[in-house]
């Protein structure tokens, strides 16, 4: 009941952007942008996708979101694509509360190998075992993951020229499909020019030394059982 009111006011609460100038310069901008961003977020169903990493929040303590540029949207123009994520497939340095002063960040997700294959010819004949596989939760049903792989993505900060780049790297088992720093367009330049990396961590009852929190279940199972 509990989880159910909370998650109910969250959406009462649904944020609305609200882009405002930092100066008087800015006015054109921030009005373009109020524009813009709810735009976006319509395009997104973000208020599915919030209303999601509310549940996840309530029930574990922690929403997370992965805010990135999708080359694959609109017929390959390309826009920004907002997710939640399954905290069980990051990976962080451990001991640091802020992602972003990690020294890499991991992001796991399982593939079909024939899709992998038609997506990246180089795989063929290489994709034999699953080296490695993400804890799950425990489902009803039976996950069958003997012809999947895993795809892992990794962000990194570099420095180039004293300026924080965030870099990026893409394999499966022992093949990188893609790598920032063998991209001419990129080497120097980054991922994103931000220079951080593209998720967005929102947890409940905020841990010292962890990005993630207690969730409601944390608080009130014990007392429950008393």
């Amino acid at each position: 009941n509990v989880i159910v009111s909370k998650h109910a006011d969250a959406m009462e609460a649904y944020p609305e952007p609200n882009i405002l100038p930092r100066e008087e310069s800015d006015k054109g901008e921030a009005k373009m942008l109020s524009d813009i961003v709810p735009c976006i977020m319509e395009q997104n169903d973000f208020e599915h996708t919030y209303s999601e990493a509310e549940w996840q929040k309530g029930k574990t303590g922690t929403g997370v979101y992965k805010v990135v540029w999708d080359k694959n949207k609109l017929n390959g123009l390309g826009d920004i694509g907002i997710d939640r994520v399954n905290l069980l497939n990051v990976y962080w340095e451990p001991g640091k509360a802020d992602i972003q002063k990690s020294r890499y960040f991991f992001h796991t997700e399982l593939w079909d190998k024939d899709i992998l294959q038609q997506k990246y010819p180089e795989l063929d004949g290489k994709l034999k075992g699953n080296d490695f596989v993400s804890t799950k939760f425990l489902y009803d049903d039976t996950v069958d993951t003997a012809n999947k792989s895993t795809v892992i993505e990794v962000y990194y900060h570099k420095y180039v020229q004293t300026r924080q780049t965030v870099q990026y790297i893409k394999y499966v088992g022992d093949v990188v499909l893609y790598d920032t720093e063998n991209d001419p367009e990129l080497a120097q330049r980054g991922l994103y020019d931000h220079g951080k990396y593209p998720y967005v961590f929102d947890p409940l009852f905020p841990i010292e030394g962890s990005p993630c929190g207690y969730g409601y279940v944390d608080l009130c199972m014990n007392p429950q059982t008393e």
